[in-house]
C-alpha cells in the first residue's frame, strides 16, 4: 500500500503523490495477460506475494478514479487476470480485489461469470450482516453499511428489516460509520415523508458527532423544505440555519448552500448565508474561496442586492493567483454592481482578460450580456469594450460569444443598432471564421435596410464577394437581396451588383444570384416577401427527407409542400453550426424530430392511417394523474388536419395487479365527434403502455374548436402475484375517473418565424382580414397580457414584439403561425392599459375560417337566456318585480356540468318552497334580502341553500341611503362598478343629436350580488322562481368572474367554502342621485342622474321607459310569449322593482345599452342565445 508520509513533510507540503506520473499501459501491462512475462512474475507468482499484487490493484483504482478511460479489451483482459488473486489468503489483497472488481465491472465484458447473484441468497446470510452492521470495529460496521446501500436497489424488502441495527450503528463514535449508517436509514425511508421528518427531528434534537452526517442532514433538510413548500419559521429551516455556527467549515458551507438554494427565499433570510460566505471569500485556503464565490455568484443571478455588501471583497479576489476564483469574481461583480459602477469594472476587466483563457473570457462575456440588458443605457460603454476584445487574438468560442452579445444589445437596444452594426461591418473585414461572418452577413441583410443610412452597408457587404470563398459569397448574396427587396431607391444599384455575382464561379453563388435577380426584377412586394425576405417556414431536415422519399416513390401528383413538417424556430437555429477546427466529426445522418417519431408510431397504428401527415404534437405532455397514484397516465395531443389523436401514456404503479385492454373513454362538451378507441392490450406493473383515442374536428360549427373533455380510463384488472408475477386467469372491470382534459386555440395552430412581418403581412393580402376589440377585465399589466396572448393563441412573437418597452401604456403584438391545413395566419394585436388592457386585434390568413377562430375564441360564450321575453329593464326596480338572475344549469337539466350557467327572470322577495298560501304576497315576512352572518339560522334561508340553490343576481348598479346630518330626510346614492369610457362620435339612429360626442361606456361592468333562490309551486298555477340577496356590512357584490363562477357552482364548491367568497368589496364608485328614486314609479333616465347637493335642484321627471322600450321592440321584435307578465300603461311590468337593470347614462340617449340589453338586442331566431358574441 501506499507509504504513510512523516507528519511534518505533510503539513509543509513537501510531500508528493507517488502515482501522479502513472501511464495506463505501463500499469496494464503489469497486470495484463497479453503480456505473460510480467504476468508470470507479479499474478502467477507462487506463492502470491500481495503487496505487488495490491500495489498494482491500487494503480488500476487510481487511473479509473482520475477518469481515465480503460478500452473494453483492455479492462477484460485486466479484469480476468486479477480473477486469479482470489487464491490468496490475505485481507487486504481480497478487498482489493472485490473494489477492483466493483469499479471495472461496469466496463469489462462478460463480468456476468464473476459478479452475478441471486437475491434469495441474501437471505442466507442475513443475520451475518446484521452482525456486521453493529460490530465493534469501525471499518467492518462501515463496510456493511455501504454494502446494505447497494443491496437496497435489488432486495429493499430484506434490507429494511435492518433498521434496527442501523439505528444503532447511528449512535457510534465513529464519523464514518454514524454517516453511511444516516444514509442507509434515509434511503429506507426516503418515501415516507413522515418517518424522514421524525428522522430529522431526532438526530438533530440529539445533536450529530459526524460532519458528514451533519451534510447529509442538511440536505435531507433542505428537499423536505422543497417538498413540502414549508415555512422559513419550520424547525428544519432553524436547524440548517444552526449549521451556519457548526466547527466544521464543510458543515457551515453546506448550510449556506442549501439555504441560497431554496426556491423562494427572501433577501432578509439569504443574509446570514451570505455573510458566511463573505469569511469564506478571504479564507487562505482556495478550495473555502472558489466554493464561496461560486456560490455567491449563483445567488447574484436572482438576489443582486443581497451580495452587494460582499463586493469588497470580490474585488480583491480580482487579483487572485487562481484564475478560476477571479473568473468568477469578475462576473459576480458583473451581476452585482451599480450602473455608475459599470466604467470602473471595465477598466478592471480590461487588466484583466489578457490573462485568462479563452475559455474563462467567455464566462466574462456571458456576464457582461446580461449587464447589457440591466443597465441599457450603458450599451455604448459596453460596445466599445466588446469591440476591443473582438479585435484581439482569440479562438472560435470566444468570438462567438462577443458577436452573440453584441447581437443581443442590437436585438434590446434600437438605439445602439447602427453603432453595433458598424462594429461587426469592421469586423468581418478580417475574419476567419466563416459561420461568423456569414452570421453576420444575415444580420445585415435583416437590420440594415431599416437603418437612416442603409447605403453604407453595401460596401461591406460587396467586399465580401469579391474576396471572400464561396460560402461567405453566398451570404453576401443574399444579404445584398433583402435590401433590393425593401429599398426601392436601392433597387437598380443592388440589380447591378447581382448581375456581376451571376457570372461566379460556384454554383450555389450563381444560382442564389440569378434567382433573386429574376425575383427582384419583377417588383412584386408578394414575391419579394415570399422567396427573400421570409422564404421557407419548414423543417430542413424534414424536407429533406419528405424530397428524397418523394424520389423513391415516382408519383404522377406534384410534390406537396404541405406535407412536411414545420420549422418552429428560424432557419439560422436548424442548420449545425460548423467550428473553425475540423476537430468535431458532425454525424452523417440527421437525428429525427420529436414529431418525426410521432408520426412514424401513428402510421403503424391501422385506424390512424387515413388522416394524412401529422400537423402538430403537443409540446409537452398534460398529466392526468397526481405523480403519487396508483395509475399515472399523460396524454399528447396530435393535430391532423381534419382529426385529433389522444395518445395516453399510462403507467401501472401496483405490483398486485397487471391491467388489460385499457382504453380513455372521452366525452367532449362540444361538437367533437369519438370514432374510435385503440387499446392498450397490457399494462403491467410499472412497464409503460399507450392507448389513443380517434376524434374528428366539429363540422356544424368549425370555429367551436375549444373544447373541455371529461376522461374515464377502463380496463380489465387481473390480480397477480408480486413475487412471481404470476396473473390470475379471470378478472373484473374497472375504471379509473381522470382530470378533464382541454383542447385550445393553440392546438391547431403550429408556431412559425416571419423574419420581416410588414412583408408577410402584404404578402397575405386582405382579402380574409377581420378585426375585433376585447377587453381583458382581469389583465393588469402589458406584460402579462402579452405572455397570455401567446401562450393562448399558440403563435410565435416577431420581430420581438413580446418585448414591452418600459414605462408604456400602449404596445403592438405580432404574430405568425400556420393553422392546420396549411393556412398562414397572421395577428396584430394593438393593447391599451388604463385601468384593465383593451385589445383591438386584426388577424388576416389566407382561408376565412382561421380568422374566424382566432376572433370566436376571444369572445366570451354568454349563459343561455331562458323566457328573455318576460324581463323588461328599469331605471328603478323594487321587490317583487322580475330580475334577470345566473344560476347553475344543473338545477335544470340533471346530466349538465353544475358549472355551465343559465340566466332566467326571478321574483325579487323569495318565497319558500314550504309556503302553503296561493298568494305570495301574503308571506308575512320580508326576504327580500338576508344578511350573510344570520343565513344559516333562519330556514327561508337554510334549506335552499343546503340544496346548492345559490344563484347571482345582475344588476348594473343599485340604490342606497344615507341619512342627513340633522334633518329627517336621506340621500339616495347610486353605487356600481367603475367603468372605462372612450371618446366616440354617437351613431344617427342613436341619438337625436348626431354631431355631438359623447362618453360611450364600453363593455358595462356588471354588479353581481351573491344570492340563494328557491322554487315555489302554488296550489294552483306555474311554479316560480324567486331569489333573496345576500347582503353584508358594506358594499354587497361578488368580486370577479372566478368568484361568481365559484358562488354558483354547487357541484364542486361545498356551502362553507361559497359563504367565504362573500365578504365586502371597495372597488366600487358612487354618485348622489335625485330623490326622484324615492318613488318606484319614477323609471326615468334622470333617476341615474348625478344630483347636486349645492343648489339641491332637482331635475324633471320625463315620464316612463316608454319610449326605451319601443326602442328595444324596435331593434329585437319579439312575439309575446305566454305567461309574460302583463305590463300597465306606460310599458311597464307591473312587478317593476327598485334596483338599476338599465344603462347608467343619465342624459344621452344614444348612449350605448347596458350589456343586459345588449344581450337582448343581440338574440336572433336562429342564433341560440348562448352562442351571442361579448364584445
Amino acid at each position: 500500500m501506499l507509504k504513510k508520509f512523516d507528519k511534518k513533510d505533510e503539513e509543509s507540503g513537501g510531500g508528493s503523490n507517488p502515482l501522479q506520473h502513472l501511464e495506463k499501459s505501463a500499469v496494464l501491462q503489469e497486470a495484463s495477460s497479453s503480456t505473460p512475462v510480467c504476468l508470470a512474475r507479479v499474478f502467477n507468482e507462487t506463492p502470491i506475494n500481495p503487496r505487488k499484487c495490491a500495489h498494482i490493484l491500487t494503480k488500476i483504482l487510481y487511473l479509473i478514479n482520475q477518469g481515465e478511460h480503460l478500452g473494453t479489451t483492455e479492462a477484460t483482459e485486466a479484469f480476468f487476470a486479477m480473477t486469479k488473486l482470489f487464491q490468496s489468503n490475505d485481507p487486504t489483497l481480497r478487498r482489493m480485489c472485490y473494489l477492483t472488481i466493483k469499479e471495472m465491472s461496469c466496463i469489462a465484458e462478460d463480468v456476468i461469470i464473476v459478479t452475478s447473484r441471486q437475491s434469495t441468497m441474501l437471505q442466507a446470510v442475513e443475520r451475518y450482516m446484521k452482525q456486521a452492521i453493529v460490530d465493534k470495529v469501525p471499518s467492518v460496521s462501515s463496510s456493511a453499511l455501504v454494502s446494505s446501500l447497494h443491496l437496497l436497489k435489488c432486495s429493499f424488502d430484506v434490507v429494511k428489516r435492518w433498521v434496527n441495527e442501523a439505528q444503532e450503528a447511528a449512535s457510534s463514535d465513529n464519523i464514518m460509520v454514524q454517516y453511511h449508517a444516516l444514509g442507509l436509514l434515509y434511503h429506507v425511508r426516503k418515501n415516507d415523508r413522515l418517518a424522514v421528518s421524525k428522522m430529522i427531528s431526532k438526530f438533530t434534537r440529539h445533536g450529530l458527532k459526524s460532519p458528514f452526517a451533519y451534510c447529509m442532514m442538511i440536505r435531507v433538510a433542505s428537499k423536505q423544505l422543497e417538498e413540502e413548500d414549508g415555512s422559513r419559521d419550520s424547525p428544519l429551516f432553524d436547524f440548517i440555519e444552526s449549521c451556519l455556527r457548526n466547527k466544521h467549515e464543510m458543515v457551515v458551507y453546506e448550510a449556506a448552500s442549501a439555504i441560497v438554494n431554496l426556491p423562494g427565499c427572501s433577501a432578509k433570510e439569504l443574509a446570514p448565508a451570505v455573510s458566511v460566505l463573505q469569511l469564506f471569500c478571504s479564507s487562505p485556503k482556495a478550495a473555502l474561496r472558489y466554493a464561496a464565490v461560486r456560490t455567491l455568484n449563483k445567488v447574484a443571478m436572482k438576489h443582486p442586492s443581497a451580495v452587494t455588501a460582499c463586493n469588497l471583497d470580490l474585488e480583491n479576489l480580482v487579483t487572485d493567483s487562481n484564475r478560476s476564483i477571479a473568473t468568477l469574481a469578475i462576473t459576480t461583480l458583473l451581476k452585482t454592481g451599480s450602473e455608475s459602477s459599470i466604467d470602473r469594472l471595465m477598466k478592471q476587466i480590461s487588466s484583466f482578460m489578457s490573462e485568462i483563457s479563452d475559455e474563462f473570457k467567455v464566462v466574462v462575456v456571458q456576464a457582461i450580456s446580461a449587464l447589457c440588458q440591466k443597465y441599457p443605457r450603458k450599451h455604448a460603454v459596453l460596445m466599445n469594450f466588446l469591440f476591443t476584445m473582438l479585435r484581439e487574438e482569440g479562438g472560435f468560442e470566444y468570438k462567438r460569444a462577443i458577436v452573440d452579445c453584441i447581437i443581443s444589445i442590437i436585438e434590446e437596444n434600437s438605439e445602439s443598432k447602427e453603432t453595433g452594426l458598424s462594429h461587426l461591418c469592421e469586423f468581418i473585414e478580417d475574419c476567419e471564421f466563416t459561420v461568423l461572418a456569414t452570421r453576420i452577413l444575415h444580420l445585415l441583410g435583416q437590420e440594415g435596410p431599416k437603418t437612416n443610412n442603409p447605403s453604407k452597408y453595401i460596401r461591406f457587404i460587396y467586399n465580401r464577394v469579391v474576396l471572400e470563398h464561396e460560402e461567405v459569397r453566398a451570404g453576401a448574396v443574399s444579404a445584398l437581396a433583402k435590401f433590393g427587396a425593401q429599398n426601392e431607391e436601392m433597387l437598380p444599384s443592388i440589380l447591378v451588383l447581382l448581375k456581376r455575382c451571376v457570372m461566379d464561379d460556384d454554383n450555389e453563388v450563381r444560382d442564389r444570384a440569378t434567382f433573386y435577380l429574376n425575383v427582384l426584377e419583377q417588383k412584386q412586394k408578394a414575391l419579394n416577401a415570399g422567396y427573400i425576405l421570409n422564404g421557407l417556414t419548414v423543417s430542413i431536415p424534414g424536407l429533406e427527407r419528405a424530397l428524397q422519399q418523394y424520389t423513391l416513390e415516382p408519383s404522377e401528383k406534384p410534390f406537396d409542400l404541405k406535407s412536411v413538417p414545420l420549422a418552429t424556430t428560424p432557419m439560422a437555429e436548424q442548420r449545425p453550426e460548423s467550428t473553425a477546427t475540423a476537430t468535431v466529426k458532425q454525424p452523417e445522418k440527421v437525428a429525427a424530430t420529436r414529431q418525426e417519431i410521432f408520426q412514424e408510431q401513428l402510421a403503424a397504428v391501422p385506424e390512424f392511417q387515413g388522416l394524412g401527415p401529422l400537423f402538430k404534437s403537443s409540446p409537452e405532455p398534460v398529466a392526468l394523474t397526481e405523480s403519487e397514484t396508483e395509475y399515472v397516465i399523460r396524454c399528447t395531443k396530435h393535430t391532423f388536419s381534419d382529426h385529433l389523436v389522444f395518445q395516453f401514456d399510462c403507467t401501472n404503479t401496483l405490483n398486485d395487479q397487471t391491467l388489460e385492454n385499457v382504453t380513455v373513454q372521452m366525452e367532449p362538451t362540444e361538437a367533437y365527434e369519438v370514432l374510435s378507441y385503440v387499446p392498450a392490450r397490457s399494462l403491467p406493473y410499472n412497464q409503460p403502455g399507450t392507448c389513443y383515442t380517434l376524434v374528428a374536428l366539429p363540422k356544424e360549427d368549425p370555429t367551436a374548436v375549444a373544447c373541455t373533455f371529461s376522461c374515464v380510463m377502463k380496463f380489465t384488472v387481473k390480480d397477480c402475484d408480486p413475487n412471481t408475477g404470476e396473473i390470475d386467469e379471470e378478472g373484473y372491470e374497472d375504471e379509473y375517473v381522470l382530470e378533464d382534459l382541454e383542447v385550445t386555440v393553440a392546438d391547431h395552430i403550429q408556431k412559425v418565424m416571419k423574419v420581416n412581418f410588414e412583408a408577410a403581412w402584404d404578402e397575405v393580402g386582405d382579402e380574409f382580414e377581420k378585426e375585433e376589440t376585447f377587453t381583458l377585465s382581469t389583465v393588469k399589466t402589458l406584460e402579462e397580457a402579452v405572455g397570455n396572448i401567446v401562450k393562448f393563441l399558440g403563435m410565435h412573437p416577431c420581430e420581438r414584439s413580446d418585448k414591452v418597452p418600459e414605462n408604456k401604456n400602449t404596445h403592438t403584438l405580432l404574430l405568425a403561425g400556420v393553422f392546420r391545413g396549411g393556412h398562414d395566419i397572421l395577428v396584430r394585436s394593438r393593447l391599451l392599459l388604463l385601468d384593465t388592457v383593451t385589445m383591438q386585434v386584426t388577424a388576416r390568413s389566407s382561408e376565412e375560417l382561421p380568422v374566424d377562430i382566432i376572433l370566436a375564441s376571444g369572445r366570451q360564450r354568454l349563459p343561455e337566456w331562458r323566457d328573455p321575453d318576460k324581463y323588461c329593464p328599469s331605471y328603478n326596480k323594487s321587490p317583487q318585480s322580475s330580475s334577470p338572475v345566473l344560476l347553475s344549469r344543473q338545477h335544470f337539466e340533471k346530466g349538465a356540468d353544475s358549472s355551465e350557467q343559465v340566466i332566467i327572470p326571478m321574483r325579487w322577495g323569495l318565497v319558500p318552497s314550504w309556503f302553503k298560501e296561493s298568494d305570495p304576497s301574503k308571506l308575512q315576512f320580508n326576504t327580500t334580502n338576508c344578511r350573510s352572518d344570520t343565513i344559516l339560522e333562519k330556514q327561508s334561508f337554510k334549506v335552499p341553500l343546503g340544496k346548492g340553490r345559490r344563484c347571482v343576481v345582475l344588476a348594473d348598479g343599485f340604490y342606497e341611503w344615507q341619512r342627513c346630518q340633522g334633518r329627517n330626510q336621506r340621500q339616495p346614492y347610486f353605487i356600481y362598478f367603475p367603468q372605462i369610457s372612450t371618446e366616440k362620435s354617437a351613431g344617427n339612429d342613436a341619438s337625436d343629436s348626431p354631431d355631438s360626442k359623447e362618453k360611450v361606456w364600453d363593455n358595462w361592468r356588471l354588479l353581481t350580488m351573491a344570492g340563494i333562490f328557491d322554487c315555489w309551486e302554488p296550489p294552483e298555477g306555474e311554479r316560480l322562481y324567486s331569489y333573496s340577496i345576500i347582503t353584508v356590512d358594506s358594499c354587497k357584490g361578488l368580486n370577479g368572474e372566478e368568484a361568481v363562477s365559484k358562488w354558483l357552482d354547487f357541484g364542486e364548491v361545498t356551502t362553507q367554502e361559497a359563504l367565504k367568497l362573500i365578504h365586502p368589496i371597495d372597488n366600487i364608485t358612487f354618485h348622489p342621485v335625485s330623490q326622484v328614486v324615492n318613488n318606484s314609479r319614477n323609471n326615468t333616465p334622470e333617476c341615474l342622474a348625478p344630483a347636486d347637493l349645492v343648489t339641491k335642484k332637482e331635475p324633471k321627471t320625463s315620464g316612463s321607459s316608454q319610449r326605451m322600450m319601443q326602442w328595444l321592440a324596435t331593434k329585437s321584435p319579439k312575439k309575446e310569449a305566454p305567461g309574460s307578465p302583463k305590463k300597465d300603461e306606460s310599458g311597464v311590468p307591473q312587478w317593476s322593482s327598485q334596483f338599476l337593470q338599465k344603462s347608467p347614462l343619465p342624459a344621452k340617449r344614444g348612449a350605448t345599452s347596458s350589456l343586459l340589453e345588449r344581450w337582448l338586442k343581440q338574440e336572433k331566431e336562429d342564433e341560440p342565445m348562448a352562442k351571442r358574441p361579448h364584445s
